[in-house]
């Protein structure tokens, strides 16, 4: 108690030394993060240091020298911190971090003071230098800047360079160091030339302050920044400094019209009939050689300059030189308002200009009308010459056709475009020729992304459009990070034998062991991949991932990295990092490229060591609607028909990974949520629904299907969904609950849909309850989808003849199949779907199952009445060109 009271002293003497240099200080402070949950700092801490201010979270850790204790609260802290988007992070250590946890936290950036650095911090003098309050009204010069930032603390290296990242060697104007004991900060400065600074000059900043890991960011300019680059600069943070006297605010601008929204003819249009509109008074200028009035609006000046032939023929528009040659920087102080004559109460004779004064829009905005004067420096437009306002030309817009991106992008291109930069813009380099950089983009027309790639990659950009979904899939797939892998590998202490006995919690501290481990996760939600296997062997360690169904191995690593590696797995799905002799499970939660993603981890030992299967579960995806399942027109149509039976049981069945839980998913979200109590009991909860009841079994809590069913009758649910029918007991409920007006949704593992009704008898409910209960079975098995981009006509064997012949009754002289290429892996499939066999339960079925007929006999009366086979369903997906017959052969076994 005497410990723990002085402690608290230290910690409030480091707060009140905090305060008394400057630092506001708030205790207990709540933030609400991007994820919408409401976050608690034990201290939130706010400076302003020149012209940047800083955000400083604080976590106090007690018992910290504990490993497992300050591993989960570090972890948590950092949790927060990135939700809440908060990068200075600090931690109170009592006594002192672990010292995995220390390295855990130097590798992220989180400053810890403990005992000793909290007393060193206290018994530091302080700085005898006097602190500006505040900082100049405004900067003529970069020394100005510079000499600010000395004032207020920091250490200034000019004309600096740094390495990035992606090995790019990046110059800056200066970098500014500070270090006052508590905060350590860095500051990356340059400066944007020319008389407009656009979107471009300032994502080339924010990409090369990205690639060096500097947080704090200041842009130097000299002109006039642009809505969207002021806007830009708002989202990442970056302070623009402007060297004509005064510093640029960076509120956020409301954004002009698309440029996609009006043509050059359109906007030729507006200016003859601009003088029939409410106009803003515009700042006047001196442009020698052209004389008149007319409005552009900024955000057509700011895309470049206008050609005189794009003016032609568009009206009476008289040029007194030409307009190319014209410096067409805005002079409008504010954005200009277009205002439509529809959105305006003005009483005015028909052919008569509005009289200067005030009219009113239909929001009650008052809005002042003052007399247009000309402005130099504009086109001259003669008024004699236009009588009326002529009616606007409409363009015929073509939209270019979308390519498809259905091969891999060359290596050289790849180079060229970082994955940052390709991810920021959604933009895929494909190849290069002829020093042209070939990009594929959403928006062709984007002349701003065009002028930062070709920046960028310092190359002639010629632009092809592609959807946008294409080119993300693309980027996934090209910029793999193997290497990377690789490299952070090579990083790891290979010098401990694997069998030895070593503290493996130190291990997973290896900062190239938590970024090899991250960079595997991220590459295998990148490649579709529901699992990652991790297996050790007797001389190497094979990562495999499960792709559509299939494993397929991706790396071999050394085996002297499994110890650490599989540590680390065990430290953030929180299990025993000591037992190697018995099977764990757990899980953990990781962003990867924005995407929430589940991880659950199961482990168990083997002759060559412990091999780990994580399953993946991408919580961003949606659960896909019945239609998108692959169920056909017909069976689609019987299933939802019984769905609409608002009691009775539908059984789903399938080995496991045939998309029981998906079928079951979709089932419920067709029901209706609103006048109806639907309860679920899963094990686990894959994915969260609104207005749906879910209850997760935990058989060491005593949580078990058979009990939460019993329990569940007690909370008037109309639907119940039952994860899986594993044991006599869960069955023997679920068939009561059925009986008595409720609709049970559920699994079970059977072989066909006939198959389901033999399984409730081998689990003891008796024949006249399952012919009575049951409304309908459904079996199911995935195949994979035939890649569309190598799809290619083929013959089929004689043995492919023969199998689809017995299915059909019919002939197959040709079907598609895919070749492999590199969109597929080289597999000649990409993506799945379902294959279905529903069994509607009538009274002949009900009649012969009563009578105690054989599985077989069953099956054939049920084929009598309209059942389609799996095999014969998957067959008739054949002919449809969906997937292959041999990977309906595999899939889709038929035992008879």
């Amino acid at each position: 108690m005497l410990a723990q009271k002085q402690m608290d002293q230290v910690i409030d003497s480091f707060v009140e030394r905090l305060k008394s240099e400057g630092y506001l200080v708030a205790q207990a402070a709540a933030v609400h993060g991007k994820s919408g949950l409401e976050r608690t700092f034990d201290y939130l801490v706010h400076r302003q240091h020149g012209l940047i201010t800083y955000t400083i979270a604080i976590d106090a850790i007690t018992n910290a020298e504990d490993p497992e204790v300050s591993l989960q609260k570090l972890f948590a802290f950092e949790d927060k911190c990135l939700d809440c988007g908060i990068e200075h992070r600090v931690i109170i250590a009592v006594p002192h971090l672990s010292s995995v946890a220390g390295q855990f936290a130097q590798k992220d950036g989180v400053k810890v003071f403990d005992n000793s650095a909290m007393q060193a911090f206290l018994d530091r003098p302080p700085v005898a230098r006097e602190v500006p309050k505040g900082m100049p009204s405004g900067f003529k010069e970069k020394s100005e800047v510079i000499a600010a930032l000395r004032l207020a603390g920091y250490q200034i290296k000019e004309d600096a360079t740094l390495e990035g990242s992606s090995g790019t060697v990046h110059s800056f104007e200066a970098i500014a160091f500070l270090d006052d004991g508590f905060l350590v900060s860095r500051i990356g400065i340059d400066h944007a030339d020319g008389d407009v600074v656009d979107l471009g000059q300032v994502s080339l900043f924010d990409v090369k302050c990205g690639d060096t890991f500097i947080r704090e960011k200041i842009l130097l300019v000299s002109g006039k920044p642009t809505a969207a680059a002021k806007e830009f600069a708002v989202q990442h943070g970056i302070q623009l400094a402007s060297l004509d006297g005064q510093v640029e605010s960076v509120d956020i601008v409301e954004e002009s019209p698309s440029p996609n929204a009006f043509t050059m003819r359109s906007v030729v249009d507006q200016l003859l009939i601009g003088r029939s509109k409410p106009k803003r008074r515009e700042k006047k200028t001196d442009r020698k050689g052209v004389s008149g009035s007319a409005t552009v609006s900024e955000e057509v000046v700011k895309k470049g300059e206008l050609k005189s032939e794009e003016i032609a023929g568009a009206g009476d528009v008289t040029l007194v030189e030409d307009i190319s040659s014209m410096e067409l920087t805005t002079q409008v102080e504010q954005p200009a308002i277009v205002l439509e004559p529809s959105g305006l109460k003005v009483d005015t004779v028909a052919g008569e200009e509005p009289l200067p004064g005030q009219v009113e829009a239909e929001d009650g905005t008052q809005i002042v009308l003052e007399p247009v004067e000309p402005l130099v420096g504009e086109v001259a437009v003669d008024e004699s010459k236009v009588l009326e306002p002529p009616k606007p030309v409409v363009e015929e817009v073509v939209e270019k056709p979308k390519v498809k991106l259905n091969k891999a992008a060359g290596p050289d291109a790849l180079r060229l475009i970082p994955e940052n930069m390709a991810r920021k813009f959604t933009v895929i380099p494909l190849s290069v020729e002829d020093n042209v950089l070939e990009v594929a983009m959403v928006n062709t027309s984007d002349i701003v992304t065009i002028q930062v790639l070709e920046r960028r990659s310092k190359m002639r950009v010629r632009a092809v459009a592609a959807e946008k979904r294409a080119i993300e899939e693309s980027i996934d797939f090209n910029y793999k990070k193997f290497g990377q892998i690789a490299e952070q590998i090579a990083r790891i202490d290979t010098g401990i034998d694997a069998n030895a006995s070593v503290d493996l919690v130190a291990a997973t501290a290896n900062a190239p062991v938590a970024a090899a481990l991250n960079l595997v996760i991220e590459e295998a939600v990148k490649a579709r991949a529901s699992d990652i296997h991790i297996e050790p062997e007797e001389k190497r360690l094979r990562i495999r991932y499960r792709i559509d169904g299939v494993l397929q191995e991706v790396m071999s690593l050394p085996i002297k990295i499994h110890p650490p590696l599989t540590s680390r797995v065990k430290v953030m799905s929180d299990l025993n990092i000591a037992d190697h002799i018995r099977p764990q499970d757990g899980q953990f939660s990781v962003e990867v490229k924005g995407k929430g993603i589940d991880i659950r981890v199961a482990t168990s030992p083997t002759v060559h060591g412990e091999t780990v299967v994580m399953r993946l579960l991408d919580k961003s995806v949606a659960v896909l609607s019945l239609t998108q399942l692959g169920f056909s027109p017909e069976a689609l149509k019987k299933y939802e028909k019984v769905l609409t039976v608002p009691f009775g049981m539908i059984l789903v069945s399938g080995p496991t990974g045939a998309g029981k839980t998906t079928t079951l998913y979709a089932s419920v979200n067709t029901l209706d949520k609103v006048t109806r109590n639907i309860i679920t009991v899963e094990d686990p909860v894959e994915y969260r629904f609104e207005n749906i009841k879910q209850i997760q079994v935990n058989p060491k809590a005593g949580v078990t299907f058979a009990g939460t069913l019993r329990s569940m009758m007690r909370l008037d649910p109309d639907v119940i969904l039952v994860g899986e029918i594993r044991d006599a007991e869960t069955a023997t409920i679920a068939v009561k609950a059925a009986l008595t007006g409720h609709l049970v949704l559920s699994s079970i593992h059977a072989n066909d849909a006939v198959g389901v009704v033999y399984r409730l008898l081998d689990l003891g409910v008796e024949p006249f309850l399952v012919s009575s209960v049951i409304s309908g079975t459904l079996a199911q098995r995935m195949v994979r989808r035939i890649c569309p981009s190598c799809a290619s006509e083929v013959k089929p064997s004689e043995a492919e003849m023969s199998a689809y012949r017995g299915a059909t009754g019919e002939e197959l002289e040709k079907y598609l199949s895919g070749s492999g290429c590199d969109m597929c892996s080289y597999t000649g499939y990409r993506g799945r779907m379902g294959l279905y066999e529903i069994l509607i339960m009538t009274d002949t079925l009900r009649s012969i199952i009563l009578k105690g007929a054989t599985g077989p006999e069953v099956r054939q009366a049920a084929i009598k009445e309209g059942m389609t086979t799996i095999l014969k369903d998957g067959m008739l997906k054949v002919k449809q060109g969906m997937t292959t017959v041999s990977e309906v052969l595999r899939n889709a076994y038929s035992i008879e």
